[in-house]
C-alpha cells in the first residue's frame, strides 16, 4: 500500500484540490486499490459502498464528489504535466471517468516510486 503522503502528492500533481470532498474520497479509494488491486474491478460494487458507509452518505454522493473533483481538476485549472502525461486524450474532451482515473492513478502509484523523496519531508 502506498502511503497517504504518496497518494496526496500524486493528487496534488494531478491538479486535484483538497477543498473538494472528492479529494479525501480519492485518497481513501487509492489506499484501497493500491493495497488490493482487485478492487479496481469492484469500484462501484465494493469500494464506493464501503466508503459511503464509513462516511454515512449514499454511494451516489461518493461517485458525484469524485466526478466533481475530476471535472474541476481537468477543466477549471491549468492542466498539470502529470495529468497531460497520464491522460493525454482529455485536453478538449471529457475528463476521464471515475474508474479510468482510479485505475490509471493506481497503476501509476504501484509502478512509480513517487514516495522516494518523502523521507526528507520529516
Amino acid at each position: 500500500m502506498k502511503s497517504n503522503i504518496a497518494i496526496t502528492r500524486a493528487l496534488f500533481e494531478l491538479g486535484i484540490k483538497p477543498r473538494f470532498k472528492g479529494f479525501s474520497i480519492l485518497v481513501k479509494v487509492l489506499e484501497l486499490t493500491t493495497e488490493d488491486p482487485s478492487y479496481l474491478y469492484k469500484t462501484t460494487t465494493d469500494v464506493y459502498p464501503k466508503i459511503a458507509q464509513q462516511r454515512g452518505v449514499k454511494t451516489a454522493s461518493i461517485e458525484r464528489n469524485i466526478r466533481t473533483a475530476l471535472y474541476n481538476a481537468f477543466f477549471q485549472t491549468a492542466r498539470t504535466p502529470l495529468a497531460a502525461k497520464l491522460f493525454p486524450n482529455t485536453e478538449d474532451n471529457d475528463p476521464p471517468t471515475n474508474s479510468e482515473f482510479i485505475s490509471t492513478v493506481t497503476l501509476y502509484l504501484l509502478t512509480n516510486d513517487i514516495n522516494s523523496d518523502t523521507s526528507n519531508m520529516a
